[in-house]
């Protein structure tokens, strides 16, 4: 077996992994706010849950330095570790009926550490380790993975919820952990490069400006973020409070919302090698504006959840390039550096809108700031596609006149060991 056949079939194995602890992950994405909903009944404190979790990307710079100077194999195992640890707490907490609210936040901090742990250590991997010739078919396939998982979580956690519980939920969180552990335990060592060629975070904010594409992506990706956080922040709290839905409900909304991204995902590498990942982000950050303006309107669990697909369909795409434009411009002595630092970009300015999304949805209700966002981000994808060439960006990260950054393509020649 040659070597990039051996790379690639861990590569498979740890997004197989990957797919049932990323459920794991979605799971919380539901768990936590209903949890805190059902703690304090406050649209301000359901949207705390997503404040926080949108702080983790302020972290995420020093989890960056970290996993680019230590083993990237035992960098997430680690990350795992501490995921299964908070949600294992909190599962007992709550069936103790112990959670409180400080309790349910600092959960929330350990389980989104590990998992922005697992997300920079497990993207350096698989730059590491995926075959140069196959990273735009491997990252469509890792993001239709990780779609399927996410999508499909809010439908177990809605089963879940109904059947046993809040705290059987938790501890379902806890166990999906265990196949992507059993992956990263197999992986072969992936050693950090020299101390003196790891670089800084200065150098890796400097790398991000500096490639010219991979940055207009960036600030483009924030936007998006920064407006789908706001309604992540209070969906919770419009399924229960605007709209009554029962949990059942709820699950059957999130499984309705993963089957356009799934179309979406299955077609990632043929619209991105067509339309030119610029052309597939421009477009898709102004459907989802559009799909957010219209959602408030929407009263059945099918309709929302078609809804919800729409506005959040092209996001498999266009992560599918985002890992392959980063992986043919970064070096790999900063790749995590660098992706923390992106990550920090698009998602940091995500707790504003989580916080004023909760104070307003209890002022003058969801529907309305669900709508305010949604015309925020169509004004904003029209400014950004006509003031900055984000529009022209190509999957190796030039513009379509054949300018970019400086660029650095860098061999993983000597990371494995």
């Amino acid at each position: 077996m040659s070597g990039d056949e051996r790379d690639t079939r861990h590569v498979l194995r740890l997004m197989m992994g990957a797919a049932v602890t990323d459920m794991g992950t979605g799971l919380f994405f539901l768990l936590g706010p209903w949890l805190m909903y059902d703690l304090t009944r406050s649209a301000f404190w359901v949207g705390m849950v997503a404040v926080v979790q949108g702080l983790m990307a302020w972290v995420g710079p020093g989890l960056g330095w970290v996993v680019d100077r230590v083993d990237r194999r035992r960098a997430l195992i680690v990350a795992l570790l501490v995921q299964a640890v908070g949600s294992g707490g909190l599962s007992l907490l709550v069936d103790l009926h112990r959670a409180t609210v400080t309790l349910a936040l600092l959960g929330v901090v350990l389980i989104m550490t590990g998992t922005r742990l697992q997300l920079l250590a497990g993207s350096t991997v698989r730059f590491l380790l995926t075959p140069t010739a196959s990273r735009l078919r491997l990252n469509s396939w890792w993001a239709l993975v990780t779609l399927l998982a996410q999508y499909g979580a809010p439908g177990i956690a809605g089963f879940l919820l109904q059947w046993r519980g809040e705290g059987f939920a938790l501890l379902a969180q806890t166990v999906s952990v265990a196949p992507m552990l059993a992956a990263a335990i197999m992986l072969p060592r992936l050693a950090a490069p020299p101390q003196a060629e790891s670089g800084t975070l200065r150098e890796a904010a400097r790398t991000l400006v500096k490639e010219r594409a991979l940055w207009y992506f960036t600030l483009t990706m924030s936007l998006w973020n920064w407006s789908f956080g706001g309604i992540l922040a209070i969906l919770v709290y419009f399924y229960r409070h605007d709209l009554h839905f029962t949990a059942a409900e709820v699950g059957l909304a999130g499984v309705l919302m993963g089957l356009i991204p799934m179309g979406f995902a299955s077609l990632g590498a043929k619209l991105n090698q067509r339309l030119g990942p610029g052309r597939v982000l421009v477009g898709g950050v102004l459907l989802s504006g559009l799909g957010m303006m219209v959602l408030p309107g929407l009263g059945s669990p099918y309709s929302v959840g078609a809804c919800l697909g729409a506005l959040d369909g092209p996001i498999a795409p266009i992560l599918a390039a985002m890992s392959t434009i980063s992986q043919a411009r970064i070096p790999s002595r900063l790749y995590g550096q660098v992706n923390a630092v992106r990550q920090l970009v698009s998602m940091g300015p995500g707790p504003t809108a989580s916080v004023l999304a909760g104070v307003l949805a209890g002022r003058i209700g969801a529907g309305p700031v669900i709508e305010g966002l949604g015309a925020v981000t169509v004004v904003g994808a029209m400014l950004l596609a006509w003031r900055t060439p984000v529009g022209r960006v190509t999957l190796g990260g030039h513009f379509e006149d054949g300018k970019g950054g400086p660029g650095s393509v860098s061999a993983a020649a000597g990371d494995v060991q």
